[in-house]
């Protein structure tokens, strides 16, 4: 069984052990990692039956219009079982009220948002100004 929890309680190490493990970069920075998902707007984490961490979602939002997620992770030994479906699903709920929901994926990521309802930005491009060391 899967818990699905909204804002909740969660440690550093386990976000840079799931960050990690699926080879997010931001996961080499715990306390900011930590700061990061503790300061979103919400988040919503998945735990297996033992009480570990297997699922992320957070979202930074304006309070009226738009609504930003910068993270949507699923441990491996889970994924393609529904958990980031109804990580989704809640987080939609929740914002709801909102009239634009935003992301960056990576391509191989794009079925799974566009069975969220998401689609590609005519004439957009996601663009920024990362301050990671390059490798």
């Amino acid at each position: 069984m899967v818990a699905i929890e909204e804002n909740g309680t969660i440690s550093a190490e386990e976000l840079k052990e799931l960050f990690l493990l699926l080879g997010w970069r931001s996961g080499e920075y715990e306390a900011r990692l930590f700061q990061a998902v503790k300061q979103s707007s919400y988040y919503i984490a998945a735990r297996n039956s033992a009480g570990k961490l297997i699922g992320l979602i957070s979202a930074l939002d304006d309070s009226a219009i738009n609504v930003y997620i910068p993270y949507v992770l699923v441990h491996p030994d889970y994924q393609r079982q529904g958990i980031g479906n109804k990580m989704m699903i809640r987080l939609k709920e929740h914002y709801r009220d909102f009239l634009r929901i935003a992301l960056i994926s990576y391509p191989e990521s794009l079925p799974f948002y566009q069975a969220n309802g998401f689609s590609l930005c005519e004439g957009q491009m996601p663009m920024e100004d990362s301050r990671f060391p390059k490798r």
